[in-house]
C-alpha cells in the first residue's frame, strides 16, 4: 500500500469565542488570497471566552507575513504530520493503533475519508515522534 506521508508545518491563532470569531481570521486569510488545505478550530476551557484554531499551510514570505500579522504562529509543542492515499476497509481507523505500537502517544488526531481517498492529520509532542510516524506510514 503506498502513503503518502510528510511532516507538515502547523500554524496556531487564538480566535475569540463568540459568533464571527473565526471567521474574522479566516476572512482576513482569504483577503491575502491565501489558500488552506487543513484547519481546525477549538473552543477553549469553559467561560475563557477564547478559542484556537490550528491550519496549514503558509508558503512563502508573503503567507508567512499576513500569518503572523493575522496572530498565527508556529507552536513549538505540536508537531503534524500528514498521511494521504487510498483508503481501505479499516486503515483510517487502525491508523492510531500503529501509531500506539511505536509507543507514541498522540497529542491529536483528524481524519476524513472522501470516496476512496483519506486524508489524515496526526499531531504528536516532539518532532521525532512526528519523524518515527513519516517513517513508518512509509514503510506500509
Amino acid at each position: 500500500m503506498e502513503l503518502d506521508a510528510q511532516h507538515i508545518e502547523v500554524w496556531e491563532a487564538n480566535i475569540v469565542d463568540q459568533p464571527g470569531g473565526l471567521a474574522h481570521v479566516l476572512d482576513a486569510l482569504e483577503d491575502a488570497g491565501i489558500g488552506i488545505e487543513f484547519f481546525l478550530a477549538l473552543r477553549g476551557a469553559p467561560d475563557s471566552g477564547r478559542g484556537r484554531v490550528l491550519l496549514t499551510p503558509f508558503r512563502g514570505e508573503h503567507e508567512v507575513a499576513v500569518a503572523a500579522h493575522t496572530g498565527f504562529h508556529v507552536p513549538e509543542d505540536i508537531h503534524m504530520v500528514k498521511i494521504s492515499g487510498r483508503n481501505r476497509a479499516g486503515l483510517v481507523a487502525g491508523l492510531p493503533g500503529m501509531i500506539a505500537r511505536l509507543g507514541i502517544n498522540l497529542r491529536g488526531f483528524t481524519a476524513s475519508i472522501v470516496g476512496q481517498a483519506f486524508v489524515a492529520y496526526i499531531a504528536t509532542d516532539s518532532e521525532s515522534d512526528a519523524d518515527r510516524v513519516v517513517h513508518a506510514m512509509r514503510q506500509l
